[in-house]
């Protein structure tokens, strides 16, 4: 199992961050999207951990999610 690097881990925290204020500034409204935002940014780092998927690809499928 691999560890994932600090950049990829605080890059996924600022996109769950980023997700939960965009609900806050909705007022909750269609919280179903940045639910899944969070979901799958956990995921990814997982992948990586998991060795699913490589550094170039875990950071490139992060930089693909809406925050």
């Amino acid at each position: 199992m691999n560890k994932a690097p600090r950049y990829m881990r605080e890059y996924a925290s600022a996109i769950k961050k980023s997700a939960e204020r965009r609900k806050k500034d909705l007022g909750h409204i269609n919280d179903d999207v940045w639910n899944d935002t969070i979901i799958k940014a956990d995921r990814i780092i997982k992948r990586y951990e998991g060795g699913m998927v490589t550094e170039r690809e875990a950071m490139q499928l992060l930089a693909e999610l809406c925050y």
